[in-house]
This record gives structure tokens, C-alpha cells and sequence, in this order.
């Protein structure tokens, strides 16, 4: 059976374990009889579309940095296809057949609006070495998802099926970056499309696997702030965007009630979150580089909503793998608690040997900063016998916070002894810029 739909996707190089699941969800969308253009002149893209059958675009419009930019990819689409249906899709999701099943519903059903929009939720599997063989590996991971399988949240939006001319006005997002996923959702909402949900019938499998980039870029580096910028606020999650579920085989409207009853089988879930990533940690330890193990490890603890510090050189992770060898991160043994500490100091070497000489010095310890992150951090320092002396905040909206005192940052200049400051926010440049100010220096008086 012929779609009236072209899934477009650029790539990142086909080397190592980038170059085996971007294969994979590649050749998933073909096995489904699905035309697919691929963009981007990134090594192996251009034999990749070869040996799938694909059409293949070199030229989009990147940035200084040679991020693809997110119009010029939605723009080629509509150059090189003619299909009534476009999708993008992140280059390492894999298809199922029930994707089939919910395109065909998509597809016939009469919405009352004009645009019509299509997306599900994603599940993270570990990453293996999977199968050169597609049937086996596909085996393979149905088998991962079954066991190990977790859900991401409503914000981490990997698939973008939508009537042809829906988003004819893009701004240039830097693809891979905060907020563009999420502005294109508040513009199909803003254009009244009809907002399907689909993750009753099918869901994205999406291996877990590291930042090349590393997390500090990808959550603070310059094309985030871009994006920020660009996206002005104006972004909706799945839950708050959609307005029609799948349930039953049938397309309904989607009512708050629902919502709710939906959500709750997508909730977090702290031991089955653990249990994937230490499985994945004991099938990757021995091929990870102490770098790429580190970022792993920092990966998921920003996912799990755990601290882990911004500021700080790749650690040695011999810790790490001899406690996995010797089974002391081994949940049947343990706490998950205890887990997530040892986790958080295989990643905190440098900062945890700061601190606990600074604090022998009577040097009082402040944090600077009072949303969730300082909160993880301060549960890390309990945990460290790290005493936090007080907090600091840029607009403090009361007189104290986790039980210490909180002032402004003018209070710092009067403070005697001069505190050591920890940035335990996001904002960490416009801290820097306003601690330098106060005549703190970074390292000797500060860090993040």
C-alpha cells in the first residue's frame, strides 16, 4: 500500500554506535514502504540514502557551527516531495508496524479543523550492539523495550507528522536544541490544528545513548540561548498541546478528564529508570571511554532529576567500574538512594575535594540560587556532610529557603568571612557576570 506522506530527517555521522541505530530506524521506515528524503552532507548520509533507497538532499542551510537549521529542513520537504503528509522524524527513531495503524485512522479521519498533526510519546531503550541482521536486531530491541523500556516525558517530541502547508512560517532553530520542538507544537496549537496524540496505538523507540556534543553544551551552549530567544516562551508539551487521543482504534476529542487518566501511565519511574541505565552501564562499560562513560553517567542523572555538577573535568571512572564489577550497584543489594549517590560521586570528584577543603578552612559555603537544581545539589551535600551556610538569590521572594537564611546578592559584599559561592542554577554566565562584579573570582571564591 502507498502513503500520501514523506518522512524527512538529517543525520549525525554515520560512525560508531550513531552510525548502527541511525541504520536501523532508517531502514524500519522503509521496511513500512514509507518514501524518505535524508539531508545533510554528514559522513555517510549520502551511501546511507543509497543502500535504503532514499532521496538525498545535501544542501540546508546551517549554522556558523554546522547545525542544520530547522526551516531550511522543513523548507527542502516541501521542495522535494509532493505528498499531501510530511513528517520529520530524529534520525535514530525506530518504526513499528503499529505506526501503520495509526497513520491509515490519521489519514481517514474527517477532523473539523483544517491542519492536521500527528506525533506519540518516545520510549528510551538501551543502547547495544545490536544485530547487523534488521529482523534480528529488531528482536532484539522489542525484547530491550519489553524488559527495559521507559517513557520520556511530554516535552521530547521526536516526530513531527503533519498536513502539508501547517507550519509555513519557521524561524531558524538550531535542530537538536532546546524549545524548537516544542515552539512548533505552540504553533500548530496557535494555528488550530487538529493535534493527535497517537501513543494509545504506537510509541517511538529511541536508544538511550550520550551527547556527542557533551550535556553542558546541549543544555547551556550558545544554540540553546539561541533558541531561547527565538522561541520567546511560546512552547506547549504533548499534554498541554493535544487535542485528540486514540483510544480503541478511535480518534476522539481529547477532554481534561482524559488527559489525566493518560498520564498516568506515562509517570516517571524512579526503579525502572535505574534498572534500565545500570543495565545499559553493564553492557557498555567495557567499550565507553572514561569520557564517554562520565557523560552517560551525567546524562542520566539530569533525566532522573538528580544533581550533577556543570563545572567540573572528566572524572577517572575506575570508581565507577569497580563498583559495577564488584556488584555495589546492584538494586537487589542496595537502595536506590545509595545508587543514585554513588552515581553523583563518580561524576564529583573534583567538586567534593573542593568543598570538604573548603569547609575545613571554616570558609561558610552559600548557594546561589533557589529552583530545582539547588535543591538537588542540597540534598548531594547533606549527603556529603557539606553544610550549606545560607542562600542567595537574584529576586528572593521570601526570608529564607530549605530552612537557611536567604539574601539578595548586595548582602554578599557585607559578609564576614567572604563566603564560598556555589551557582546552583541555569543562569550560570549572568551569576558569573554579576559575582565578578562583587569582586568574587572563579575557583578561588566561586564555581558551578
Amino acid at each position: 500500500m502507498s502513503y500520501p506522506l514523506t518522512i524527512f530527517t538529517t543525520c549525525k555521522p554515520f560512525l560508531g554506535e550513531s552510525a548502527s541505530f541511525q541504520n536501523l530506524a532508517i531502514q524500519s521506515w522503509r521496511n513500512l514502504g514509507l518514501d524518505v528524503i535524508i539531508m545533510g552532507e554528514e559522513e555517510g548520509a549520502r551511501e546511507t540514502a543509497n543502500k535504503h533507497g532514499c532521496t538525498y538532499v545535501p544542501k540546508i542551510e546551517t549554522s556558523s557551527d554546522g547545525i542544520p537549521f530547522v526551516n531550511s529542513l522543513f523548507a527542502n520537504a516541501l521542495t522535494y516531495s509532493n505528498t499531501e503528509y510530511l513528517c520529520y522524524l530524529n534520525a535514530d527513531i525506530v518504526l513499528s508496524e503499529s505506526f501503520l495503524t495509526a497513520l491509515e485512522l490519521f489519514i481517514d479521519h474527517s477532523f473539523d479543523e483544517k491542519y492536521k498533526f500527528m506525533t506519540a510519546r518516545r520510549r528510551t531503550v538501551p543502547y547495544i550492539e545490536f544485530s547487523p541482521d534488521f529482523l534480528i536486531a529488531i528482536k532484539q530491541l522489542e525484547k530491550l523495550n519489553k524488559e527495559y523500556g521507559i517513557w520520556d516525558g511530554p516535552n521530547a517530541i521526536d516526530m513531527f507528522l503533519y498536513s502539508r502547508h501547517l507550519f509555513d512560517e519557521i524561524p531558524a532553530f538550531e535542530i537538536g536544541r532546546t524549545q524548537w520542538d516544542n515552539w512548533l507544537l505552540s504553533y500548530a496549537n496557535k494555528k488550530k490544528a487538529a493535534i493527535l496524540d497517537a501513543t494509545q496505538i504506537f510509541h517511538l523507540l529511541h536508544p538511550f545513548h550520550g551527547y556527542a556534543r557533551g550535556l553542558n553544551e546541549s543544555l547551556l551552549g550558545q544554540s540553546n540561548q539561541k533558541n531561547k530567544e527565538i522561541s520567546q516562551g511560546h512552547i506547549k508539551d504533548l499534554d498541554n498541546a493535544r487535542n485528540y487521543i486514540i483510544s480503541n482504534n478511535l480518534i476522539l476529542p481529547c477532554k481534561e478528564n482524559t488527559n489525566k487518566n493518560i498520564d498516568k501511565n506515562f509517570e516517571f519511574n524512579q526503579t525502572n529508570e535505574l534498572k534500565t541505565f545500570l543495565f545499559y552501564l553493564q553492557n557498555s562499560i567495557e567499550i565507553r571511554s572514561n569520557k564517554e562513560l562520565w557523560e552517560d553517567v551525567r546524562q542520566f542523572l539530569w533525566r532522573a532529576k538528580k544533581f550533577f555538577p556543570f563545572n567540573e573535568s572528566v572524572s577517572d571512572m575506575k570508581l565507577l567500574r569497580r563498583q559495577l564489577k564488584e556488584q555495589k550497584l546492584d538494586l537487589s543489594k542496595t537502595t536506590s538512594e545509595n545508587i543514585y549517590f554513588l552515581l553523583q560521586d563518580s561524576v564529583s570528584n573534583e567538586l567534593s575535594s573542593l568543598l570538604q577543603n573548603i569547609q575545613s578552612n571554616s570558609t561558610p559555603i552559600s548557594l546561589w540560587g533557589t529552583g530545582g537544581y539547588s535543591e538537588r545539589l542540597g540534598e548531594w551535600l547533606v549527603y556529603k556532610n557539606i553544610v550549606i551556610s545560607y542562600y542567595i538569590d537574584s529576586f528572593p521572594k521570601a526570608e529564607t529557603f530549605q530552612n537557611k537564611c536567604l539574601f539578595n546578592p548586595m548582602q554578599l559584599v557585607s559578609k564576614s568571612p567572604k563566603p564560598f559561592v556555589i551557582i546552583a542554577s541555569i543562569f550560570i554566565n549572568d551569576i558569573k557576570d554579576q559575582l565578578s562584579i562583587l569582586g568574587f573570582n572563579e575557583k578561588k571564591d566561586f564555581t558551578f
